[in-house]
């Protein structure tokens, strides 16, 4: 009995110590809680750097008088016209005024597409310069203009030669001229800007290749191919976007020139426009640019820019058709504001969860789900961070996430992660991205999105107390 009583004894003071050693721990333990932010898609415009429609505006180049900017809009294309200039270089105040009309643009925060020129009226051959190297010598003298201004400056289109600089009409567009323009305008664009040619067959040809760009290439920019991108100013006009597109197959094609079929022409855009961009203007009415073939056009074909004047016929077509397709945030929308949403990239906040890990001290993971709705990516650099900022105040802490926001391609969602804080604390936790050399914001497409354009992705707290919840 004695024996009994004392193992008793000892089981209860067992007990007692390990129920101490329990509710001890059950204080000092940690415990997670996540409560995620609901989140609805907004149908608002965003104005987005670099992606929307465009306004244009001509200047022609003489250095008599100060030319009038009066920007439009984030986005514009910017006509120069040296068509005074065709026997010999820029005068010094023919430069000056460029520059200056550059200087203006980018006083005003707007993004150029820029585009030299020296016919305005589809009389190419006519208002050829004197010589193939007159315009060498032109494109010499805008560098160092561009290179002041490269923050302003997003694309440059075209090889000054052409009717309207669109690479057609001209004496100077063999292939070995071609070739020898654009190793000029490489020289001439600043390292951060595209260069843009008006048919995927130039692409081809300059980039001496059949096959489109890879991520890898892409993001380095360090060839002429991975900063070549198209325009395209016949966009839906007929079946062959009005000589954008030909005839001969990619099988029997025996040359880098040759224009293949539009459905091998729209899959090489599709493949090469998730790395470069792809804009320019619908033209001429027909059943080929109605509205529901249309917007299939554009997301194959990735385009983040368009004309805002050019084919009023075929924008206003598009205004009075109604989106009633899939995407829930939009519909009932009129199509030319649904097209509008659509240009470019446009991204989507879906959700956020958090994975624990541990025992007494525990980990917090935090997954962020982005959808991109737009019809195409960032072409620029962009950053992403998660930003936890503390309840009770103080410093915000931010976490830059893994990830490019260039990845983000159009139809897909990528997922951001990111290590919570350590810690106890109760976090409002924020997704924001920015790109741009002024780190300005890329803004979500999520009701309540910020001013900042920081998102609210929830609240996350970490307590004691979390043994055995």
């Amino acid at each position: 009995m004695r024996r009994a009583a004392k193992g008793a004894l000892i089981l209860l003071a067992a007990l007692i110590v390990c129920g101490g050693i329990l509710v001890f721990l059950g204080k000092t333990a940690e415990r997670v809680d996540w409560q995620a932010a609901a989140q609805r898609e907004s149908s608002a415009a965003l104005g987005n750097a670099d992606c929307g429609f465009y306004h244009m505006r001509g200047y022609w180049i003489d250095g008599s008088q100060e030319a009038e900017v009066q920007p439009q809009g984030r986005l514009e294309l910017v006509q120069i016209n040296l068509g005074g200039f065709l026997n010999g270089p820029v005068s010094e105040a023919g430069l000056a005024q460029i520059d200056a009309i550059l200087a203006a643009y980018e006083a005003q925060g707007t993004r150029l597409i820029l585009r030299f020129l020296y016919d305005w009226d589809g009389k190419g051959m006519e208002r050829d310069p004197a010589s193939l190297q007159v315009v060498l010598d032109h494109m010499e003298q805008m560098r160092p203009l561009l290179a002041a201004h490269g923050s302003a400056v997003y694309i440059v289109q075209g090889v000054f030669v052409g009717s309207w600089a669109e690479m057609h009409g001209s004496r100077y567009l063999s292939e070995e001229n071609v070739r020898t323009l654009l190793a000029q305008m490489e020289r001439t664009v600043p390292p951060g800007a595209f260069l843009a040619v008006r048919t995927p067959s130039y692409w081809r040809l300059a980039a001496g290749r059949r096959e489109p760009l890879t991520a890898e290439e892409s993001f380095a920019r360090q060839t002429l191919a991975s900063r070549l991108s198209l325009f395209n100013d016949g966009i839906l006009g007929n079946w062959l976007d009005c000589g954008t597109y030909g005839e001969t197959p990619r099988a029997a094609s025996s040359s880098l020139s040759d224009r293949w079929p539009r459905e091998e022409e729209l899959a090489f855009q599709q493949a090469l426009n998730l790395y470069v961009p792809n804009g320019g203007e619908v033209v001429l009415d027909n059943p080929l640019n109605d509205f529901p073939q249309a917007v299939e056009a554009l997301r194959c074909m990735h385009v983040s820019y368009l004309n805002a004047e050019h084919d009023l016929n075929v924008l206003r077509k598009w205004e009075q058709a109604v989106y009633e397709g899939e995407e829930e945030a939009y519909r009932g929308m009129d199509g030319l504001s649904y097209v509008d949403r659509h240009l470019g990239y446009r991204f989507v906040v879906r959700g956020a969860q958090v994975k624990t890990e541990g025992w007494l001290r525990k980990t917090a993971a935090l997954t962020v789900e982005v959808e991109n709705v737009g019809f195409a990516p960032r072409y620029t650099p962009g950053r992403a961070e998660i930003v936890f900022r503390p309840e009770e105040g103080g410093e915000p802490i931010v976490t830059e996430a893994e990830t490019d926001v260039r990845g983000w391609k159009p139809g897909e969602t990528v997922r951001i992660s990111a290590e919570a804080p350590e810690g106890i604390g109760r976090y409002e936790v924020f997704l924001r991205a920015v790109g741009g050399q002024n780190g300005e914001p890329i803004l979500f497409a999520n009701e309540g999105t910020h001013a900042d354009g920081a998102v609210s992705l929830g609240v996350l707290t970490k307590e004691k107390g979390g043994l055995f919840s």
